[in-house]
């Protein structure tokens, strides 16, 4: 039985594509494609704010306040998120070890 569920890689955020596609995708994919997602497709309005949020706290915990020359990329760069890489065990949902707020 494998006891791990990385936030990070497994696609557990529902997100509506720009091409009208419905998948699931983690946390590093929902930032690095967020030019090419158009919502969070979640049912109610109160997921999609609560994960729009959170999305929102890994972002700034990763890459901190943006400059002005940041604000005008098209899309993140991977680079930006080293930090979850680093802190990887951190988001694992299920098992032993360390965890993010917990």
């Amino acid at each position: 039985m494998n006891n791990e569920f990385n936030l990070i890689d497994e696609k557990w955020i529902p997100v509506l594509t720009c091409t009208g596609e419905v998948p699931r995708v983690g946390i590093k994919d929902a930032l690095l494609k967020a030019h090419d997602i158009r919502d969070i497709a979640a049912s109610n309005p109160m997921d999609r704010i609560a994960v729009l949020r959170f999305l929102l706290a890994v972002l700034y915990w990763c890459k901190g306040n943006p400059s002005e020359k940041d604000k005008q990329v098209a899309a993140f760069p991977v680079d930006w998120f080293a930090k979850l890489e680093e802190h990887r065990e951190c988001f694992n949902l299920l098992g032993e070890g360390r965890r993010f707020y917990q």
